[in-house]
């Protein structure tokens, strides 16, 4: 795993650019037109920045990223780029309460749980899906938290296109979780042996 923020940027640019799941994610999406995303969880922010090179009719990304560290990361990289598309808000993707506290954790640099498996915390504000109009396309990546949004939000139903990737006991279950709680949805992609816990998923009345 990465060991750095910086490595995390080659480490998710590779992924990306060399698996297969997230290859056909990326040309599924750039063939629909898609326009506006929300990537929740953007950590380095690097994934949104490859969409918006990669994607030509996009024009709009919100990113949210807890994580303090990662937000300024992503705030400097961004120094240097074409941000004018660019939203980064420095908020988590939560139901119930208005701030959470993040803990670290132990498996990556990056990587933070609302379950505090660490000792080093911070509280961060939260907003819902029901915050956000007009997306296109999310990609939830929360270390936990995405439970929590999916058994929560009714926007979430009505989302046209969804990459989520699942954490804990759900990595072993997502399948019969969306089954039951993702009804309006239908697998498009599934990950492959390198990233069996994420899924894309479509929805139903834009299936094909």
């Amino acid at each position: 795993m990465p060991s750095s923020l910086e490595e995390h940027v080659t480490y998710s640019e590779n992924e990306w650019s060399t698996i297969e799941y997230f290859k056909d994610v990326v040309k599924f999406l750039k063939e629909r037109n898609i326009k506006n995303i929300l990537d929740v969880g953007g950590c380095t922010g690097q994934v949104s920045v490859m969409l918006l090179h990669e994607i030509p009719s996009i024009e709009s990304i919100t990113i949210l990223e807890p994580v303090s560290e990662n937000y300024e990361f992503i705030l400097e990289r961004a120094k240097d780029a074409d941000t004018a598309k660019v939203d980064v808000l420095n908020k988590a993707l939560f139901y119930g309460a208005t701030h959470i506290r993040l803990g670290q954790c132990d498996n990556n640099v990056g990587g933070w749980s609302f379950q505090h498996t660490g000792n080093q915390t911070e509280e961060v504000e939260t907003l819902t899906l029901e915050d956000f109009s007009n997306i296109d396309f999310a990609k939830i990546d929360i270390e936990g938290a995405e439970r929590n949004v999916i058994l929560n939000s009714t926007h979430i139903h009505d989302i046209p296109y969804l990459e989520i990737e699942f954490h804990d006991e759900l990595m072993e279950t997502w399948k019969d979780f969306i089954g039951e709680h993702l009804k309006n949805h239908k697998i498009k992609y599934e990950g492959n042996p390198q990233r069996p816990q994420n899924v894309f998923l479509v929805r139903e009345d834009l299936f094909v």
